[in-house]
């Protein structure tokens, strides 16, 4: 089952993540965007405190080792700071993606906004994938982001 979207600001990727938490928990995460804000690193972060989220790999982009934003990628190891279930890589990174393995079912964002709310048109493609192939899908992105270098030497 595959769902488009097309927005017209204050709808960010993370808006996509909690349709899905409505709906079940979500044992297995991994959410790679370029940019992301601090209140939605707190949200992010509640939800593993929630048990929501049980396990996170968070992948944001190089803007975070470069003092272009209003925080560094030390401030990420501090908002996590405790949750041994949450890995944070830095790296050059411009994608897009949230996919996880659900209670219920697995799913695949795929979008083009940031975890940040702005006033853009954004485009997401929401997957609910048939089960025989929900395996194969969160394995491939578990298997590429797992490969991605860390950048930041203050994570």
């Amino acid at each position: 089952m595959c769902h488009n979207f097309l927005t017209r600001g204050d709808v960010d990727a993370l808006s996509f993540l909690k349709v899905i938490l409505r709906a079940q928990d979500v044992r297995e995460c991994i959410v790679s965007t370029w940019c992301v804000d601090m209140n939605d690193i707190r949200q992010l972060r509640k939800w593993i405190d929630e048990r929501r989220i049980t396990q996170l790999d968070l992948i944001l982009g190089e803007i975070y080792v470069t003092g272009r934003h209003n925080f560094e990628a030390a401030d990420f190891r501090q908002a996590f700071d405790g949750c041994e279930n949450v890995r944070v890589v830095v790296a050059r990174n411009h994608s897009k993606i949230m996919c996880g393995r659900g209670a219920t079912f697995d799913f695949l964002i795929q979008t083009s906004a940031n975890i940040n709310t702005n006033p853009r048109i954004e485009n997401t493609c929401l997957i609910i994938p048939p089960d025989d192939a929900a395996d194969d899908m969160f394995t491939f992105y578990e298997g590429f982001f797992k490969t991605v270098k860390n950048i930041s030497r203050a994570i």
